[in-house]
């Protein structure tokens, strides 16, 4: 079987086996063979690298990965879809397609998929680990934030997402799109918008722009103490983002409600307690949270 290489004729095959898509999965597939191939090739893959891939689709972008790198792990939840790249990409040896969910639950990967990707990087001596993909709209964002925090040995991050998406990853703080992505995004990796992507190359059309975004994962994070404490203080931030500051962390999960013990806390981190939080860079939230979690680590050791 042939692949698509434009919308029609990727709708026409949907219609010969008639698969009819389903908004509730996100899915729009990208049919523009020129920039199918430009997605792969920012991957840099090579014969001694291992791509995942989430959301295999029709197959066409796992096509493009197949040829280029050591080995494929792609991920599809559609059976209809499963079935179908499974008749286009019968030729490679090189690829593991599993059905699966990747998401176990919206805050972690699937624990089989993390499994297989392992075992597939021991196969190739000193593997890399890329992810290239064209992702599901509908879980953009919590996947961006498990892939990152799924303790992989990912060397870069090629993902093709909502421009709406794109922005917040790198949105600047004080701005209307800084947010919780972005600040967990910021804090494991650098991230690039490489090009935004028209709708009339996707099949069915999505509603709004797509664009292209590279995360490389940082190899030295920015310094911090506890991790848990950092999501709690930023998940507390974003949030009550229209409160003040000392009422966004009062009203949080930091373990912590007495606002004279955080006022404290922003006074040692030179923080204006009727400021609001949105405004401040990973690294000052960072400081804050261990601020925070020292504090918390005090009290418990009063009471004990």
């Amino acid at each position: 079987m042939a692949f698509p290489t434009t919308p029609r004729e990727l709708r026409d095959l949907l219609e010969r086996r008639g698969i009819r898509v389903g908004k509730k999965l996100g899915q729009h597939f990208l049919a523009d063979r020129n920039m199918l191939r430009w997605i792969a090739e920012q991957g840099e893959l090579g014969p001694g690298d291992v791509a995942l891939e989430v959301g295999t689709g029709t197959g066409l972008l796992t096509n493009e990965l197949a040829q280029r790198a050591g080995r494929v792990v792609t991920v599809e939840m559609d059976e209809r879809m499963f079935e179908l790249s499974g008749e286009l990409l019968a030729d490679y040896d090189n690829i593991r397609r599993y059905h699966a969910d990747i998401l176990e639950k919206r805050d972690r990967l699937n624990p089989e998929i993390i499994a297989a990707v392992k075992a597939t990087l021991g196969k190739i001596p000193r593997a890399r680990l890329k992810v290239v993909a064209n992702i599901p709209y509908n879980i953009s964002s919590p996947l961006i934030i498990d892939l990152l925090e799924s303790g992989l040995p990912m060397e870069r991050i090629v993902l093709t997402v909502q421009r709406e998406v794109a922005e917040r990853l790198t949105a600047l703080p004080g701005t209307r799109d800084y947010g919780y992505l972005t600040v967990i995004a910021e804090y494991h990796s650098e991230i690039d918008i490489l090009k935004q992507i028209p709708r009339q190359v996707f099949w069915p059309r999505p509603k709004v722009t797509s664009a292209v975004v590279r995360l490389l994962p940082r190899s030295e994070k920015f310094p911090l103490r506890d991790y848990d404490m950092f999501h709690a203080v930023a998940r507390a931030i974003f949030d009550h983002r229209r409160k003040s500051l000392l009422n966004s962390l009062a009203l949080g999960k930091v373990s912590i409600s007495d606002k004279a013990k955080l006022r404290d806390v922003l006074a040692e981190c030179g923080l204006d307690p009727a400021g609001r939080g949105e405004g401040l860079t990973v690294e000052r939230i960072c400081r804050l949270a261990d601020t925070v979690f020292d504090l918390r680590g005090k009290s418990r050791e009063n009471s004990s």
